[in-house]
């Protein structure tokens, strides 16, 4: 906790974002790999749910999915990688920034893998942080840290 967090990558728009533009904003930062993006779909209803009931709540968290591309052994190529995660942005209607070679979990210590969850606060500094399924203790105190930071 304590490290300022700053990355950019291309995202499934074709467009190249950066953490710094984000600054003043909570960041709610999901890096995960093929193999794990299944592991916090908990999390990801209860931010659809939030998101619902909160239509301002962009104005005050960005969220930031990575999806890890470069991972070994998960039998995809990165062109076939790169397709799956650009359809799922599109099914999601929210878009990816692509990590073809895992730099940033790579940089953070974190293992690709796993779904990493980070929260940066508005000035880009990890202030909360965990790797693998979000225990429901876990989740809930996401979610509480989430409220008290944004409003929700």
């Amino acid at each position: 906790m304590g490290t300022r967090v700053e990355f950019a990558l291309e995202t499934t728009s074709g467009a190249r974002r950066a953490t710094r533009e984000l600054h003043g904003r909570h960041v709610l930062v999901v890096l995960e790999g093929p193999e794990a993006t299944g592991q916090n779909d908990a999390m990801k209803a209860r931010l659809r749910t939030l998101a619902v009931a909160h239509p301002d709540l962009a104005a005050r968290l960005a969220l930031v999915p990575v999806a890890c591309l470069g991972v070994a052994g998960t039998g995809f190529t990165a062109s076939i990688a790169r397709a799956v995660v650009t359809s799922q942005a599109t099914t999601l209607g929210h878009e990816i920034w692509l990590d073809p070679e895992d730099r940033v979990a790579e940089s953070l210590g974190l293992d690709p893998r796993r779904s990493n969850v980070l929260v940066l606060d508005a000035r880009g500094v990890v202030c909360w942080g965990w790797a693998g399924p979000l225990t429901p203790a876990a989740l809930e105190a996401l979610l509480a840290l989430l409220g008290v930071a944004v409003g929700v």
